[in-house]
């Protein structure tokens, strides 16, 4: 239909921006789509995605710290937070419809995930061991195939930090974690299989791995996210 082209050419439009490491653009992008479609988590799900990435850009760290010092920050924190609790309320209300359930639960877990992420630096640790305990288990629940990718990189960061990760109760299994990651691309049509490709391609150049990957491998990838992405960092 019109209408679905239409949102369809607005989520590739943000996602384009996302993947060039346009992140202000991408929020806006995803902002109008919020607007013009109020009921559809995606826009808030990728509007977060943006907002977190260009936080950890300006702050220079893997988790984004709000200054509870500080009205603005403890503001936007705030807004943060309603963003996320806004797309589980919509992803929610598509799980009980059983519509498309497999994607939105992997929706959910990605939502759920950022909460997670602010909840470690800024709140409490055992409220965001409870929240990737969620992640998981809603991972677990839906076979869309980049939830699979979910599952992979929680074992993957719990094997680079085993000792929190046993105190948590959370995976840790490396091999499995590395294992799921790859597995998620094959005939993968997701259009947001690039977050997997940016996180394998991390892998390849820069984690204890980039060893056991040719030269040739690391370079068909780049040329291939190169191309797609120019503006990408």
């Amino acid at each position: 239909s019109e209408k679905g082209n239409d949102y369809a050419a607005l989520v590739n439009k943000g996602l384009a921006h996302t993947y060039n490491s346009e992140y202000k653009e991408a929020e806006d992008t995803f902002t109008e789509c919020a607007k013009l479609y109020p009921e559809d988590p995606v826009c808030d799900w990728r509007r977060a995605h943006s907002w977190f990435w260009r936080l950890r850009r300006e702050q220079n760290t893997n988790l984004p710290k709000f200054d509870k010092k500080n009205k603005e920050a403890r503001e936007e924190f705030q807004r943060f937070k309603l963003l996320i609790n806004s797309g589980i309320e919509k992803v929610d209300a598509k799980i009980t419809r059983e519509e498309n359930k497999d994607f939105y639960l992997y929706v959910k877990a990605c939502l759920l995930s950022f909460r997670g992420g602010i909840e470690a630096k800024n709140e409490s640790l055992l409220d965001a061991r409870e929240t990737l305990k969620e992640v998981l288990s809603f991972a677990e629940q839906s076979s869309y195939p980049d939830a699979k990718f979910i599952i992979g990189v929680a074992n993957y960061f719990g094997a680079n930090h085993p000792v929190i990760f046993w105190l948590a109760g959370l995976p840790r299994d490396e091999e499995k974690g590395l294992r799921l990651i790859f597995e998620s691309t094959p005939g993968n049509k997701s259009p947001f299989i690039y977050d997997i490709y940016f996180f394998i391609f991390k892998i390849m150049i820069e984690s204890k791995y980039g060893p056991h990957y040719t030269l040739q491998q690391k370079a068909g990838l780049f040329k291939d996210l190169y191309r797609a992405f120019p503006q990408n960092e």
